[in-house]
Formats: C-alpha cells, sequence, structure tokens
C-alpha cells in the first residue's frame, strides 16, 4: 500500500489513516477516473481534498505559513477523538456513492476547543471519509489490493508555489498542481481535475451565477471532468466566438457541454472569431441579440480562459482561424501569446496588429475590475503566461508546478 495524497498538504492525516480490509483482487487506485482491463481507477474525494482542507484551517486560524512538522506536532498533544470535536472534510462535496451536496461541517464544537483541537479534527475527519469510502468500494463487490493515493510531499511544493505566485504577480486566486513531466499532454490530466475543482465551486453556489468560459483544449479537458447536476439557476456565458472563416465551428468551445453538464441556460456568441474587415465587425456589434450577449459576458462573476503562445504551431493557426502570413506577421511584430483572440507581447500589451481589430471576442480587461482565472499550463505556456501576468490581464491561475516554478524565476 501507498499513501501520498492528491491534495494532502501534511503527512500527519495520513498517519491517522488505517487500511483494514483484505488485500486481493482488483488493484483500486484513488484520484482520477478511468477504466483499463483488470485495473479500476476511482477517485476517493476524502484524500483530493486533503491539502484543501489543511489549507483553509490553516488561513482561517491565521496560520497561512505552517509547517507540516508543527502540524505533526500539535496533532501528537491533542488525544484521539478530539475531545468530542468532528469534522466532515466535504469543502468540495463527494464524488463516491452518489452524495454529490455533501458539505463540511463542524460538530461538537465548544469553548474547550483551541485551535490545536480543530486541526485534529480535520485529520481525523479526513482519515474517518477515506474509511467510509473504502467502505463502500467493498460493499460494491471491489476486492482491494492497493490503494496509490498521488502526490503527498509535492502538494506541499504546490502550496507554496501558490503562495509565491500570488505575492509576485498580485493574484487573488491561485492553484497548482502537480505533474510528471512538463510537455502539454503531461499537465492536462492535473489542470483538468483542478480546473474542474475550481469551476465546481462557482456551479455550488445555490445563487444565480454567470459563468463566463474560453474555448480551447484545457478548457474542455475541464468541462469534461465536471459531474452533472441540476443547476439551472446558473448562466453560462461564451467569451469569444466560435466560426472560421469557411463558416465551420471549433471542436473545442465548451459552452454548450457545460451548459448541457449542469443545466443551465446558455448565452452563446453567433458569430466568427474574426471578421473579415472592421467594416463587418461594426455591423456585428450594432446587432441587439449580439449586443446582449457580449453585455452577459462582459458582465459575468467569474470567466475562466486559456492561453496559448504564438508560433507556427500556435492553435489559432493549426484550427485554421488565422493563417500563415498573419501568424508570421504577428510574430514579426513580437507577439508571443493569445487569450481569446487578443493578441499581446512580452510585456503583455495588446500588439497593433488588424486582427486584434477584427477580434469579436470579449476584450481583455484589467483585473482590477474584473475576475479572470487562466487555466493553462506545459513548456509551451510559459513565455505566453509570464506576458499576460505582467500585462495584468489575470485575477487568477491555475498551472502546473514545474509552469509555476519558471513564472517564479522570471
Amino acid at each position: 500500500m501507498k499513501l501520498g495524497g492528491n491534495s494532502t498538504a501534511s503527512s500527519s492525516v495520513l498517519k491517522l489513516v488505517r487500511i483494514i480490509h483484505k488485500i486481493g483482487g482488483n488493484r483500486i487506485i484513488a484520484i482520477t477516473h478511468a477504466k483499463i482491463p483488470t485495473l479500476t481507477l476511482l477517485r476517493l474525494a476524502a484524500f483530493a481534498i486533503g491539502g484543501d482542507s489543511i489549507h483553509w484551517v490553516n488561513q482561517i486560524l491565521g496560520k497561512s505559513n505552517q509547517e507540516s512538522e508543527e502540524i505533526d506536532r500539535i496533532l501528537s498533544n491533542v488525544p484521539p477523538g478530539s475531545e468530542g470535536l468532528f469534522y466532515l472534510p466535504y469543502l468540495s462535496g463527494e464524488r463516491l456513492s452518489g452524495t454529490y451536496h455533501s458539505r463540511a461541517q463542524f460538530f461538537g464544537l465548544s469553548l474547550i476547543h483551541t485551535r490545536e483541537f480543530i486541526y485534529r479534527a480535520v485529520a481525523e475527519g479526513l482519515a474517518m471519509a477515506g474509511e467510509r469510502n473504502l467502505q463502500k468500494l467493498q460493499q460494491a463487490g471491489a476486492e482491494l489490493k492497493e490503494l496509490i493515493v498521488s502526490g503527498g510531499g509535492a502538494m506541499v511544493q504546490c502550496l507554496e508555489l501558490e503562495k509565491k505566485l500570488m505575492e509576485q504577480h498580485n493574484l487573488r486566486f491561485c492553484r497548482v498542481c502537480p505533474a510528471p513531466g512538463i510537455e502539454f499532454s503531461q499537465v492536462l490530466p492535473g489542470l483538468a481535475t483542478l480546473g474542474a475543482s475550481v469551476l465546481e465551486e462557482f456551479i455550488r453556489k445555490s445563487e444565480p451565477t454567470t459563468i463566463a468560459i474560453g474555448t480551447g483544449r484545457t478548457i474542455r479537458a475541464c468541462v469534461r471532468e465536471l459531474k452533472s447536476q441540476d443547476m439551472p439557476q446558473h448562466r453560462i456565458a461564451s467569451l469569444v466566438g466560435n466560426l472560421k472563416h469557411n463558416g465551420s465551428a471549433s471542436a473545442f468551445d465548451s459552452v454548450m457541454a457545460m451548459a448541457d453538464k449542469i443545466n443551465a441556460e446558455r448565452f452563446y456568441l453567433p458569430g466568427p472569431v474574426f471578421t473579415n474587415s472592421r467594416e463587418e465587425l461594426r455591423k456585428l456589434l450594432k446587432q441587439p441579440i449580439y449586443r446582449n450577449i457580449l453585455k452577459i459576458s462582459e458582465t459575468a462573476d467569474v470567466a475562466f480562459v486559456a492561453i496559448a503562445g504564438i508560433d507556427l504551431d500556435a492553435p489559432t493557426l493549426v484550427d485554421c482561424f488565422i493563417t500563415e502570413v498573419e501568424a508570421r506577421e504577428l510574430l514579426k511584430q513580437g507577439a508571443v501569446g493569445e487569450i481569446l483572440g487578443n493578441f499581446f507581447d512580452a510585456e503583455g500589451k495588446l500588439i497593433d496588429h488588424e486582427l486584434n481589430h477584427r477580434n469579436t471576442s470579449v476584450k481583455l480587461k484589467n483585473q482590477t475590475t474584473f475576475q479572470t482565472i487562466c487555466i493553462s499550463g506545459g513548456s509551451t505556456k510559459h513565455q505566453s503566461l509570464s506576458a499576460a501576468l505582467h500585462g495584468g490581464w489575470l485575477s487568477g491561475l491555475i498551472t502546473d508546478e514545474h509552469t509555476a516554478n519558471a513564472l517564479i524565476s522570471d
């Protein structure tokens, strides 16, 4: 048995887990969703949100710099059972056994309980939730051969990277995931899982919320990770057009897919990413339907976007939204990145190129007035992310540990 913890910031949590099931049968691996012959891959949410629980309790107790060794010491000084204090660790809900609407709670809190008891209760709650998941698997007929909760110490480093990125780039929000390598294919699974969990924080809100999303491979992967639920009070709005010059649509638009997943109202920008002329754009912007959808997107509660670099392998070129001639012109003018069809240079300044004057998408805004969370990572995204951060276009970032380290080293 191997225990590490995808988001578990302290080894203390794992020390409290006792696996008592008989070894034998299929191999069960926590954290991811997939099925391979003779190999069942499941997500055990009690472990997946372990680090979030520790991170959260650190924040509310004013101990954001608490080291795992200090937490170990605190836990060892509190008796088992935390003097009747019990914690349900479902800050991000629960994915096992259909209990999607479970939420975190403390039971038995009284005047005798200090912060040390709260830490112990959180750790014990995570351990007990993990045991519950294992019991559910056993009741379903699964035979546990091996349990691997991946990450562990790596997540401590990720939490440190988050803090550094927030301080260095004045971000309001940051999440960093572990990744086995620097290539896009290696970071995408972690970005998709982490991005989906952040999206679900907004989806779970009871009050009506407008979520605007961009397009691309990363956003699509995040939407695929979302669980189906009934949230008709929300609105999903498009931030960018979806049509190419020949009238064909992008395969990576996710507005409809996300709205279908949560049964939300959807608002779709009915047009190309770039018009053929500035006059054509002016005519499009005069259309009442288009203006209405654009207004909804521009006033959304939160926007989720991805970023792309600019070269001859750029997604906007490969997917035929721009031509090779236009790509070379952008490179000649110093373009290094693109968000929603807005091209910018190494300092994050918008390029004075015709494409930027014919772009039908929502325009980039300074993040003092608009909450935009970028979900991007991989070796090809470092320069464009760095430029976007310097330009002040992002208020939040979800990325991988390798990209985070590179951004901090800028």
